[in-house]
């Protein structure tokens, strides 16, 4: 039975080290639960898990890719029938656009968390195989957050993206965001100067 809540899933690669998990997950666990259903899924696994997450539904898919979710995160949204569902980094989003086909009444929510422009002059010559990919989960999605107002004006200018379906909301400055639970294996530090 449909709550009057607004129910949204939360789509991460996994809770690894990174800014994009460490913000995704502290704002699934601290939207208004008056208002707001949230429920985080983890393509990857658990045992790789380094933010601990509580007070809301987390699912982890334990996938070691993200082509080996499609199948699992697709009867996830379908089991979940979420009214939202909020990817963020880009080739989860890009991923996301292939369900829109078939979930037609769910709102589809991209969090961008780099500025393209940038990256795609590191990836030649490949950029434009990129630059394709990125232009067509764009325009699919139906909503897109940036965390700045240059991430906004990239989109626009470069992938033509409509400036009504940008929200710029800035990453959350809070002494609550999550802390890792375990270190990072000193074996994978690396010495970036010496």
């Amino acid at each position: 039975m449909k709550t009057s809540k607004t129910k949204i899933l939360f789509i991460l690669p996994s809770l690894k080290a990174g800014g994009a998990e460490r913000v995704i997950s502290f704002v699934s666990q601290n939207l208004d639960k008056t208002k707001f259903e949230c429920v985080l899924v983890v393509l990857g696994h658990q045992k790789d898990a380094i933010y601990e997450v509580d007070n809301i539904d987390v699912h982890f898919l334990n996938r070691p890719r993200l082509l080996k979710s499609l199948k699992p995160l697709f009867n996830t949204i379908k089991k979940q029938k979420p009214d939202i569902v909020l990817g963020s980094i880009g080739h989860v989003n890009s991923m996301l656009t292939l369900f829109k086909v078939y979930f037609r009444n769910i709102i589809f929510v991209g969090r961008e968390a780099s500025l393209s422009g940038i990256i795609s002059k590191f990836i030649e010559p490949q950029g434009f195989k990129y630059y394709n990919l990125y232009r067509n989960y764009f325009k699919n999605l139906d909503h897109i957050i940036c965390q700045s107002k240059e991430m906004a004006e990239n989109l626009i200018d470069r992938f033509k993206v409509s400036e009504d379906k940008i929200s710029v909301i800035n990453n959350p400055i809070s002494s609550n965001l999550p802390l890792r639970t375990k270190p990072i294996n000193s074996s994978e530090t690396k010495d970036l100067i010496q």
